[in-house]
């Protein structure tokens, strides 16, 4: 086998060439306004959008209770005459389904009831579900985006027969990879030259669709072609989603990408202690010295609120540019951060960025 560990052990890693860190200046976190975008289940209201007529052509499964929805729809115009929308991995779009008169009498009784918020937008929305959702890829006939089975509505959509029409609409937040684009064209800003990606649970969707684009993408003169390296923590192996196609891509570009899935079941969470922590941030060793954790690195969190939280925190106070972080929470939002792991996450992250620090206590 290519890992590098078992499954017995809690982390998988799948290898590539990897770099040593070179000593950096430490800075200060620069100030930004930084503004987030308001997704639908964080307003009172959902933002108005032009609906446009699709296709659940394909429910795959991929690891328990996930599924990536292939959606096709026309690409050149709709109704209206209006162009429309394309879509890129991390943008968030409205996505619609027609709710069934009846479930399958097999379906779990978690999933077979609508809480009063669901049954409530049905109402207003004619029958048909709907919920934001973030794109995990873009294709030639549409986009793909991948779910957790958690209630109904996650439940309908996972259930749904090949053919299923849909509805969707709107166009919010930054695609991963223009964030990250960004952060190149900052004035006085190094060079970037690695992106570490943390995610959790279906996070992983539109952290796979970024990474193929970036790998990919090589010739643009506005193309990212650095190191990158995803650390994807999930409660148990069972769900672990999208693994083939990681596995792929660590395959065929062994000298830009690797990435462990961290089974928080067995070994604890990605930031619980420094040993660990350290040990999934601290690529192998290819005699590259041209990255520091600080000061050329870029960091996309997506998933469990908290998490990107504590990650935040973390980098903040580590020195880490507000601008070369980016996030996006799916839920727990307003949870408070563990400062226990903001303390783990900013030691390591500066202990990294000055190798002769690897041996001082943090």
């Amino acid at each position: 086998s290519s890992r590098t560990s078992s499954r017995a052990s809690g982390v998988v890693e799948h290898p590539r060439r990897g770099n040593a860190f070179t000593e950096c200046g430490l800075v200060r976190q620069q100030q930004s306004s930084r503004q987030e975008t308001q997704l639908y289940a964080e307003t009172k209201q959902a933002p108005q959008y032009q609906k446009q007529d699709a296709i659940l052509r394909k429910v795959e499964p991929t690891g328990k209770g996930n599924f990536l929805l292939h959606v096709d729809y026309e690409r050149s115009n709709d109704n209206s005459g209006e162009a429309v929308l394309e879509y890129q991995p991390g943008n968030v779009l409205a996505l619609e389904i027609e709710s069934p008169a009846s479930l399958k009498d097999t379906t779990p009784a978690e999933f077979a009831v609508m809480n009063e918020k669901t049954k409530k937008d049905l109402t207003a929305n004619g029958g048909w579900l709907r919920g934001p959702y973030t794109v995990s890829r873009s294709t030639s006939s549409g986009f793909q985006i991948l779910i957790k089975e958690v209630g109904y509505k996650s439940h309908v959509f996972a259930e749904a027969e090949p053919g299923t029409p849909v509805k969707f609409g709107g166009k919010f937040k930054v695609p991963i990879v223009e964030g990250i684009l960004n952060s190149l064209e900052l004035e006085g800003a190094s060079r970037t030259e690695r992106v570490v990606m943390v995610a959790t649970g279906v996070g992983i969707g539109p952290c796979v669709g970024a990474i193929e684009t970036m790998v990919q993408e090589v010739d643009s003169a506005s193309s990212y072609s650095g190191r990158i390296d995803l650390l994807a923590s999930f409660r148990t192996e069972e769900d672990v989603a999208m693994e083939k196609d990681l596995n792929r891509l660590a395959a065929e570009y062994p000298q830009r990408f690797q990435w462990k899935s961290i089974i928080s079941s067995k070994v604890g969470r990605i930031s619980g202690n420094q040993e660990s922590l350290e040990s999934y941030l601290k690529p192998n060793d290819d005699g590259d010295s041209k990255i520091c954790s600080v000061q050329n690195t870029h960091y996309h969190l997506i998933g469990n609120g908290q998490l990107v939280n504590e990650w935040k925190a973390g980098l903040e106070k580590a020195g880490v540019p507000s601008e070369r972080v980016t996030f996006e929470s799916y839920f727990n939002t307003m949870s408070e951060a563990d400062m226990s792991a903001v303390e783990n996450i900013a030691c390591i992250v500066k202990k990294l960025a000055v190798p002769e620090r690897e041996t001082a206590q943090c």
